[in-house]
């Protein structure tokens, strides 16, 4: 046996000859419209409501950075080991017929001191050698 446990069903049109009936029913249309009518769900934004942020003119206010200095030093001493993922790495190599741990130090590089390979997104197309 199954037990309905819903008390929702369409209205029929035998539900709808009675003048109550079609009363509540544009009763309830009215109050679903009301309540999902989009003036409910408008903010007016104003500073309070944190929909605006201020404009700081570059000329009216001059920002210093923590360290002036940082920022330049930063740019100047990046290499493409700065953000290789594999440098670092702690693995597991064979020797001797045992495992032995092992840490990637380093890219491997050429006569003119280039690194060797290429990265790419797919590990089985990367060519960088450590």
């Amino acid at each position: 046996n199954v037990v309905n446990s819903s008390s929702v069903s369409h209205v029929t049109d035998e539900d709808l000859e009675s003048e109550g009936n079609r009363q509540r029913l544009k009763d309830f249309d009215e109050r679903v419209s009301q309540r999902l009518n989009e003036e409910n769900f408008m903010i007016n934004p104003n500073e309070e409501n944190g929909f605006f942020i201020k404009d700081v003119d570059d000329e009216d206010e001059h920002i210093e950075p923590i360290d002036p200095g940082a920022a330049a030093e930063d740019a100047d001493e990046y290499t493409p080991e700065t953000m290789d993922q594999y440098i670092g790495a702690q693995l597991l190599i064979p020797k001797d017929g045992e495992r032995v741990a092992a840490k990637v130090t380093n890219r491997k590089r050429d006569a003119d001191g280039l690194p060797v390979g290429q990265r790419h997104d797919n590990p089985l197309l990367d060519t960088r050698v450590y």
